[in-house]
């Protein structure tokens, strides 16, 4: 910090970098497992904040808390919109949507019991919420629902697939996957054993579809299943990290994630306690696996190795990431709010205070700091 003129700086400037100050004198004044078909609300232990939300992680851990936002009851899955910037969460023991932008509930969206899931289809603009005790998906545009569509039983998985434009909801009681265009179901496929999380990688344009139950993850080409692959236990969650062309299986049973290069297991990565959502940062190129109770936190993996790890709240689950603002938003079904992950800490702010010496009583004097100016005829300036 520089000493200009009769100027004597008191306390701390940091915004990242340093910064100049300038003064004038002037004389002018200034998972658990799941049982039987039912819909599944995974309340493990109750949160009582200590010691999560935040953290301090090294530069190349994947980020840190910047907001925990109270959303609706038991939120689960997750989605994001990027035609208006929205991110959707599922409530399930609210029957209702939170719509958040940026770190705000802008809308509270009522649909149909239990919604566990969310995907979002960029061809039609919609967003569509898996209604696991109604055997429904609820499709909302903007913060409107628009259409009503049955599918098979407890639905709990959704996905998307930019390549032919079909949403696949993975039908959790019924070991089955209904495929719809639009507003209507066009086929229904038969997957493994309660088909839980569902994701699309558009490299070679496949879908796979976890079977909880089956330890197995079902890969769709449009509307017929061409492989099945065993994976860990219990897996329960599917991501694609866009950067490498892998796809992540949360295995809630095994604590670990399969990394899957086409049909193969390539690798499989100890990760927390029941991890149990898997989204992929396209900014940063790190993958974040939600791990529930008792680890409570995010692992972030870097290719096949865990860089970091960064507490949340309470059995985090579904995650996804916000292309338009750079964070990853994790639902905590247990604590009912969203952590808001930013790969890029906040530029921390400290009060300074700045004293002349020297200057005739009642002069007035001016201090412009990082864009800003202050003017005082007394003896000190504050920031």
């Amino acid at each position: 910090m520089k000493r200009l003129l009769a100027l004597v700086a008191v306390g701390l400037v940091v915004f990242g970098i340093v910064a100049s100050a300038v003064v004038v004198s002037s004389p002018l004044p200034s998972r658990p497992a799941k049982t039987g078909a039912g819909p599944t609300l995974r309340a493990l232990s109750r949160d009582t904040g200590k010691g999560r939300g935040s953290s301090a992680p090294t530069p190349d851990s994947g980020g840190i808390v910047i907001a925990n936002i109270t959303v609706g009851s038991f939120p689960q899955g997750a989605a994001y919109d990027r035609r208006n910037g929205f991110v959707y969460v599922a409530n399930a023991g609210s029957n209702n949507v939170s719509v958040i932008n940026g770190t705000t509930v802008v809308a509270t969206v009522s649909v149909a019991l239990s919604p566990t899931a969310v995907g979002y289809d960029s061809e039609n603009g919609y967003v569509y919420v898996a209604d696991a005790g109604a055997n429904k998906v609820s499709v909302i545009d903007g913060t409107t629902v628009v259409a009503t569509v049955s599918v098979g039983g407890t639905p709990e998985g959704v996905g998307y697939d930019s390549g032919n434009g079909f949403v696949y909801v993975a039908n959790y009681g019924s070991n089955t996957v209904s495929v719809i265009n639009g507003t209507t179901v066009v086929t229904t496929l038969a997957v493994g054993n309660h088909p839980d999380g569902v994701g699309y990688d558009s490299g070679n344009g496949f879908v796979y579809v976890a079977n909880y139950d089956s330890n197995t993850v079902s890969v769709i080409n449009r509307t017929t299943v061409v492989a099945t692959v065993s994976v860990g236990s219990y897996p329960d969650a599917v991501g694609f990290d866009s950067g490498n062309g892998f796809v992540y299986v949360a295995n809630s049973g095994s604590n670990n994630v399969s990394v899957i290069n086409g049909t193969t297991v390539v690798a499989t990565v100890a990760v927390g306690s029941s991890p149990d959502g898997v989204g992929y940062d396209s900014g940063n190129k790190y993958v974040y696996v939600a791990n529930g109770y008792p680890s409570d936190n995010v692992s972030v993996l870097s290719g096949t190795t865990v860089v970091g790890a960064i507490p949340v709240r309470n059995h985090p689950v579904g995650v996804v990431y916000d292309s338009g603002n750079g964070y990853v938003y994790v639902a905590n079904v247990v604590a009912n709010t969203v952590s808001v992950i930013s790969a890029t800490p906040p530029i921390p702010h400290f009060l300074v205070t700045f004293a002349e010496a020297g200057l005739p009583p009642g002069t007035s004097w001016s201090v412009a700091l990082a864009g800003k100016t202050n003017t005082s005829s007394a003896t000190t300036i504050k920031f």
